[in-house]
């Protein structure tokens, strides 16, 4: 009995070791790879410092900067409700500003929509979201499916006398999102 239980013993701190190293080396390889969100929110950080050190940075610069953070958002968002992408095939628009804003965040360019990729250079893909894609050799990513169309929504909004349009907004914003969500279904 004692033989049997040394022997499992010597078998469970075996495999404790072994799921101990497996686990290090992914976490050193994930470390790796998101350690560029780190370093792309400090550089933000700094250059707002910075900035507003020096004194440059106006109110126009920061209500733009948060106009450009809050699209950014809602495009990520609609991006992970209806699975695809917000714009068309680069002709500007919201896609255009999120490829754009996570250019500049992450460093890595978007290759969504296909395009010619270098060896060991980070690349933005992914069918189920973003995904960071870093090839060992040249070469190009195609798309599985057809060309996307623009879609152009009109959103009329009548609220009642004495209602400001924020408050008249928000208690429209579920018919909006269901609108949205059948404009961009239908196409």
């Amino acid at each position: 009995m004692d033989d049997d239980t040394q022997v499992l013993t010597i078998a469970v701190e075996a495999e404790t070791k072994s799921f101990r190293e497996e686990m290090q080396q992914l976490r050193a390889n994930v470390d790796g790879t998101f350690s560029g969100f780190g370093s792309a929110g400090a550089k933000l950080e700094k250059s707002l410092l910075s900035a507003i050190r020096q004194g440059n940075l106006a109110f126009d610069d920061l209500k733009q900067v948060a106009l450009s953070t809050l699209e950014f958002i809602a495009a990520e968002a609609l991006k992970i409700q209806f699975g695809g992408p917000v714009s068309g095939t680069g002709s500007g628009g919201l896609g255009t500003l999120v490829q754009s804003a996570l250019t500049s965040l992450i460093g890595a360019p978007g290759r969504a929509t296909g395009g010619p990729v270098s060896p060991q250079h980070p690349y933005l893909v992914g069918e189920r979201g973003p995904e960071v894609f870093v090839p060992t050799s040249a070469g190009r990513v195609e798309t599985a499916s057809a060309p996307t169309r623009n879609v152009k929504v009109a959103v009329q909004l009548s609220a009642p006398r004495g209602t400001d349009a924020p408050t008249a907004l928000q208690r429209s914003s579920r018919q909006l999102a269901s609108s949205l969500r059948r404009a961009l279904i239908e196409t």
